[in-house]
């Protein structure tokens, strides 16, 4: 059967506006994975949540092949590879979590690099980086958490790496630019994540542990203490540097008795449990 040119110019438009239609349904597909990653957070079973999102990671990197630049997926993979490896494969496997935590980051800055002049930037000095980070606002808080949180962690558990510790400056401007625009940003999240720099880091590096520990009061402050993962990286970081084992119990004793808190922190609140039962086990070992 033959097509007529007829046929072939009725079919014409239909063809060219494919891409468009296919990154229509991307998008659409994009805004129900938001749900679903809003929905992760409220999930009460750790096997469950693993599982899922590991099988939501996948489907949200297929969609950025078809969208490269869609803003909303690269933020979502940047969260989601970040969460992943904090809470399922960090504790058990150093070296899986840091090559997620890259694949974080890497998508992370490649929502921030949408503001011209930021790649340039963060090949440049931090001045440079400096400057270029006050163009941006409150709606991208998201893509500049995200992306710091997955740098600073991919630093932490690679400490002994003069490559990656080089690297921290940067990382540190992104989040300072989330504390000015919303230091309450996911659970007073900039809080936590200076207060675990400062602690884990010796004086001659930068670190300051006195400050640490007022980010990490600041964070139970400003979450009334229902944010369960910043006590364990209080007593993780702060009260073992301290030799301070009365704070280290009490931290973690009272994550594994708490027992009420926001749905949105019903997954890491859970997976804070499970790491301070790991952690005062050893409690021997650090003091």
């Amino acid at each position: 059967m033959q097509i007529s040119k007829f046929s072939v110019l009725l079919l014409l438009p239909v063809m060219l506006s494919s891409c468009s239609i296919n990154k229509m349904v991307i998008r659409k597909t994009g805004v129900i994975l938001n749900y679903g990653m809003e929905s992760m957070q409220e999930e009460t079973d750790l096997q469950f949540a693993e599982d899922a999102l590991a099988a939501n990671l996948k489907m949200i990197e297929a969609l950025i092949k078809g969208d490269p630049t869609n803003q909303d997926l690269l933020v979502m993979a940047a969260e989601g590879f970040t969460s992943y490896s904090l809470g399922f494969v960090e504790d058990v496997d150093t070296r899986r979590a840091s090559a997620f935590y890259i694949r974080a980051k890497e998508y992370g800055l490649r929502a921030l690099k949408k503001q011209r002049g930021f790649g340039e930037a963060l090949e440049g000095n931090l001045e440079q980086l400096g400057e270029s980070l006050q163009s941006f606002g409150m709606d991208d808080v998201p893509a500049l958490f995200w992306t710091a949180i997955a740098w600073g962690n991919y630093i932490n558990l690679n400490r002994t790496s003069p490559m990656a510790i080089v690297e921290m400056p940067q990382a540190l401007a992104l989040m300072e630019r989330v504390l000015e625009l919303d230091d309450t940003y996911f659970n007073a999240g900039p809080h936590m994540f200076f207060g675990v720099i400062l602690a884990s880091r010796s004086k001659m590096l930068g670190g300051d542990p006195e400050k640490a520990r007022e980010y990490f009061e600041d964070n139970i402050r400003l979450t009334d203490g229902r944010f369960l993962m910043n006590k364990v990286y209080y007593a993780q970081y702060y009260a073992r540097q301290a030799q301070d084992k009365d704070l280290f119990t009490r931290l973690l004793n009272e994550v594994l008795e708490a027992k009420e808190w926001p749905a949105g922190m019903s997954l890491m609140n859970l997976v804070a449990q499970r790491k301070a039962t790991v952690l005062l086990d050893d409690v021997d070992i650090y003091f």
